[in-house]
């Protein structure tokens, strides 16, 4: 026992402040990031145009016009050391479509969404009477869904950026907001001088790059799942998306959601090999594509073990890659053509 009015270290309980609380994020905190969230969107759904479409001898292009209204709430969530976001959002914005010869107005309309999956609900609406309100409809079903998933993607990634610092903490009033929507205009800014001409540091390099490696089964043979895989029809019944795929010729080209994917192929083995210079959009440096394999081989008569290996791969992107192929092409091809759900 310790002397009278001497006390043992071992059992005197220190006040590590803030330090001691929730050590590792374990448990459960949340941060209302709503103000920032909505005037973060806002924004971005002003930067990008929607996309470009043929029409007769012209070309429009389609974006959005005015401020777009967003409403709805966000935040982050942290349990067990793990950083997320939810949020319910409606987005409502004024589109327009010019003609990039004459800059004349082809079709004006709204874009209506409610924001709170991965795959949002979108409505196109046209105001007015144009010549090809029917084609702009139809392209914009499309290509606007592709859009809100690129504009999203960056609004999650930035949205759990905020929360890479202080995670543990409550956001109580409007001003720690108010800084991040500040903080993340000057990430804008960055990124604008990055495509205005303005020279930038490369991040990619052969050091940062990585590789992946997959294996899916689905039920049915190596041939279904080569045209599947190959054929533009299919592929964008897949997507859900614009598409385009060449194997006609050697070193035929292909894209995936109106070119946010996009490459040629560099070897076809119907129905066993598919190889592909393959890169995504934003990739940088602008001209870096990855190398892709995939192996189609019978396990059965009706079973198919494909294995993907994707090299070179920017390091940053391996996460974003990963989730395309296994959600948006592997999972999607099942769904489509009933081919199965099991894993390797």
């Amino acid at each position: 026992m310790a002397l009278a009015g001497q006390g043992d270290p071992r059992w005197i309980v220190q006040d590590l402040g803030k330090q001691g609380k929730n050590v590792g994020n374990w448990h459960w905190t949340e941060r209302d990031i709503s103000v920032w969230a909505m005037e973060r969107l806002r924004s971005l759904l002003q930067e990008d145009p929607i996309g470009e479409l043929r029409l007769a001898d012209d070309t429009v292009q389609v974006q959005v016009t005015g401020s777009p209204s967003v409403h709805g709430d966000c935040a982050l969530y942290n349990r067990k050391g793990k950083l997320r976001s939810v949020y319910d959002l409606k987005v409502q914005a004024d589109w327009e479509a010019r003609s990039l010869a004459t800059n004349a107005v082809c079709g004006k309309g709204t874009i209506e969404a409610e924001l709170f999956d991965t795959d949002p609900d979108v409505t196109i609406t046209p105001t007015g009477t144009w010549e090809h309100s029917a084609q702009l409809v139809s392209f914009l079903t499309l290509d606007g869904k592709s859009w809100l998933h690129r504009v999203l993607e960056r609004f999650q990634a930035e949205a759990l950026q905020l929360g890479t610092g202080d995670t543990g903490s409550t956001v109580a009033g409007q001003s720690q907001a108010a800084e991040a929507v500040k903080n993340a205009n000057k990430d804008h800014a960055g990124n604008t001088a990055a495509t205005s001409g303005v020279q930038q540091p490369e991040r990619s390099t052969q050091s940062t790059w990585t590789s992946l490696h997959m294996e899916e089964r689905f039920r049915a043979p190596p041939s279904v799942v080569f045209r599947a895989l190959t054929a533009v029809e299919e592929l964008q019944r897949i997507t859900q998306a614009p598409a385009t795929s060449d194997t006609t010729s050697s070193n035929g080209t292909f894209s995936l959601y109106a070119g946010q994917v996009h490459g040629s192929y560099t070897k076809l083995q119907e129905p066993e090999l598919i190889e592909q210079r393959w890169r995504m959009a934003d990739w940088v440096p602008r001209d870096h594509y990855s190398r892709v394999q995939m192996r189609l081989k019978a396990v059965s008569d009706d079973e198919t073990l494909l294995v993907l290996q994707q090299d070179q791969i920017p390091e940053e992107y391996l996460e974003r890659t990963q989730v395309g192929w296994r959600e948006r092409i592997f999972a999607q091809l099942r769904l489509m053509y009933n081919l199965g759900s099991a894993y390797v």
